[in-house]
């Protein structure tokens, strides 16, 4: 009887240990005994990514015009936004590749007049590159095919006398998008202030993603339907065990 009981009680501490050895997890996490290991646990941040080339080229001299692109999947609000970009700027006309017809120099394509934006879904504008008065650009001879990649964490903005592929960060942060609907139409407003000089958008993507909360953790009804049933095979087939030990060493005894 004394055997019985230490092994009950060893059962017991089996069943009850924090650690829930593996051949175990399964029966307990029926019972919900082992649910607390997996409580809590961070759910994963989406990310969603759309991406738009134009053959040929949007086109836009002393003016602006808009191109959108949808986003849809993530979760309630964002927590950050990239973009990516290819454009040209021109002091003559522009390919239907988004390649200029450089005239003899000097012939200035006037980088001040660019003006980048970026619209979310909710109506709210981050400027990537501001024009004249507050640009940081200048004009420079001929005209150049650049890639601009755009995020907050990145260092400086767009700037200088040359235009230059690279990463920047936007005029505006990002950041003032955070907390809002990522799913809908981001759009893009590309802007040349003045005539004859004409600016293309050759390509752009945009990735967003969203925020993270912690997750419920599973529940019993969470396992999957077999496993329930392989657990209770388990605890049954742990319980034969400790019978089939209890019964040999009965046997052992020297009859009284």
């Amino acid at each position: 009887m004394m055997t019985l009981k230490r092994l009950g009680a060893i059962s017991n501490l089996l069943a009850s240990s924090i650690a829930c050895p593996p051949l175990l997890i399964a029966g307990l996490s029926a019972t919900g005994l082992c649910l607390n290991l997996f409580s809590g646990m961070p759910a994963q941040a989406l990310t969603v990514t759309n991406s738009a080339t134009f053959n040929p080229v949007l086109e836009v001299d002393g003016g602006y015009r808009d191109t959108g692109l949808a986003i849809s999947g993530l979760g309630a609000s964002v927590a950050s936004v990239s973009l990516s970009l290819s454009l040209t700027k021109c002091g003559a006309t522009i390919n239907a590749d988004g390649s200029c017809n450089v005239y003899s120099p000097p012939d200035f394509s006037f980088n001040e007049d660019i003006g980048l934006y970026l619209i979310s879904p909710g109506g709210t504008i981050s400027a990537l590159v501001l024009p004249y008065p507050r640009s940081s650009l200048s004009g420079q001879d001929g005209g150049a095919t650049v890639t601009w990649n755009f995020q907050d964490s990145f260092s400086s903005t767009v700037g200088g006398t040359t235009l230059v592929s690279g990463s920047y960060k936007p005029t505006d942060l990002f950041s003032s998008f955070n907390g809002q609907n990522p799913n809908g139409i981001w759009t893009l407003r590309y802007e040349d202030t003045t005539p004859l000089a004409p600016l293309s958008l050759n390509s752009w993507s945009i990735s967003v993603t969203d925020e993270t909360a912690p997750g419920p953790g599973p529940t019993p009804a969470d396992v999957p339907g077999p496993l329930p049933l392989f657990g209770l095979a388990a605890a049954f087939g742990w319980s034969r065990v400790l019978r089939k030990r209890i019964r040999a060493r009965r046997a052992l005894r020297p009859s009284s």
